[in-house]
């Protein structure tokens, strides 16, 4: 989706701006995580395994996806 921002500023209350500083962390902190694992959205899979690569190889080398 192009200009998410301008979306979110449309959708927030009248006068209101998104701003990326402000708003990101509190919009962040809603999101429903054991929802989007059970919805299979793939993206959110690849997010996933990315943060678990990082978290198990933290001071370590390596590449992700991991060569076969």
């Amino acid at each position: 989706m192009r200009d998410v921002k301008g979306w979110l500023t449309d959708h927030f209350p009248q006068g209101r701006v998104y701003k990326p500083t402000l708003d990101q962390w509190p919009m962040t902190r809603m999101i429903d995580v054991p929802t989007l694992r059970a919805a299979g959205v793939p993206c959110f899979g690849t997010l996933e395994r990315a943060l678990a690569f990082l978290a198990s190889s933290f001071g370590g080398t390596g590449v992700c996806p991991p060569s076969v």
